[in-house]
C-alpha cells in the first residue's frame, strides 16, 4: 500500500496570491505597511485606525483602598531601610505624585543649579506624621514583631508632646531616630530625657534650640540632608550646616578627612 501524502497547509489568502518565483528570481520586497498589515484591502483603499496607547503621564492615581495592604507603595530599597534600623525621611513615605509637576531652580550650598519641586512634599502636622508613622511601623514591624509594643508606646509618646503645646516635636522625632540608628537595640518605649527636655517643654524649646547652636556643632546639632545630599531646603535650617566628620564648613560628601572605623 503506497503511503499517504501529507495533507497540505492552508495558506492565507495573501500567501496563495503570491506567484511562484523561477530559478534564479529574487522575491520582491513588500512595504512596511504591507509587512506590518496595516493596509486595508477594501475598495476604499483607507488604512486602518492605530489604538493610542496610554503614556504614564496620562495614567491616573490609584485611590488608595481600604482593601491594600499598608506601605504596598513603598519601594524595596526604603523598606530595607526600615527593616535594618536604618534613618529615613518620613516624607519619602507619602505616595509619589503625578509626573510633569511644576519646578523650580534654586542653587543649593556648592554653588550648584538643581531642580526641586515648586510644592515640596512635607508634614506639617501631628496626624500627618502619625499617618506616616502607621506606614513605617508596618514595614518595620514586618522584620520585627516583637517591637510592636515599644513602637506603638514611642508614638503615643510624641503625640503627647504635640498635643501639650511642644513646638519642636518633629525636631525630637528626628533626633530620636536617628539615635535609635546608631543604638538599635535600644527600646522604642523609653523615653530620651535629654532630647524631650530640649523639643518637647513648651516653654523651653526655643532656648534650648539657640543654646545648641551657640555651642560647640556636634554630630546630633548638624544637619543631616546638609550632609548626606549636599543640599538643605529647611529655611530657617535649625541644625548647623557643617560637617558631621571634622566640623568642617563643607558637607561629609566632600570632606577629607580619614573616616574612623573604631
Amino acid at each position: 500500500m503506497p503511503p499517504r501524502r501529507p495533507k497540505r497547509m492552508k495558506m492565507s489568502a495573501s500567501k496563495d496570491s503570491e506567484q511562484p518565483l523561477e530559478p534564479g528570481q529574487t522575491p520582491t520586497p513588500r512595504s512596511s505597511e504591507e509587512a506590518h498589515g496595516s493596509v486595508d484591502d477594501s475598495p476604499s483603499g483607507s488604512t486602518t485606525d492605530t489604538l493610542a496607547v496610554p503614556t504614564h503621564a496620562s495614567i491616573p492615581p490609584v485611590v488608595p483602598s481600604v482593601h491594600s495592604m499598608i506601605g504596598m507603595h513603598v519601594s524595596h530599597s526604603i523598606r530595607q531601610k526600615i527593616i535594618e534600623g536604618q534613618y529615613i525621611d518620613l516624607v519619602c513615605l507619602l505616595p509619589s505624585r503625578p509626573s510633569g509637576e511644576e519646578k523650580k531652580l534654586m542653587i543649593n550650598n556648592l554653588g550648584e543649579i538643581i531642580s526641586r519641586d515648586a510644592n515640596p512634599k512635607k508634614v506639617d502636622t501631628i496626624e500627618q506624621w502619625t499617618d506616616l508613622m502607621f506606614i513605617f511601623a508596618g514595614v518595620y514591624l514586618s522584620g520585627h514583631p516583637a517591637k510592636a509594643i515599644e513602637l506603638l508606646k514611642y508614638m503615643q509618646s510624641v503625640r503627647m508632646g504635640a498635643n501639650r503645646g511642644a513646638v519642636w516635636w518633629k525636631e525630637y522625632d528626628v533626633q530620636y531616630r536617628l539615635r535609635k540608628a546608631q543604638y538599635p537595640a535600644s527600646s522604642w518605649g523609653e523615653v530620651d530625657s535629654e532630647l524631650w527636655l530640649m523639643y518637647m517643654t513648651p516653654t523651653a524649646s526655643h532656648n534650648a534650640l539657640q543654646a545648641q547652636h551657640s555651642q560647640k556643632p556636634t554630630s546630633v546639632g548638624k544637619c543631616y540632608d546638609f550632609n548626606f545630599k549636599g543640599s538643605c531646603d529647611k529655611y530657617p535650617c535649625p541644625y548647623t550646616h557643617s560637617c558631621l566628620r571634622c566640623s568642617g564648613q563643607h558637607t561629609m560628601l566632600h570632606c577629607t578627612l580619614p573616616q574612623n572605623n573604631e
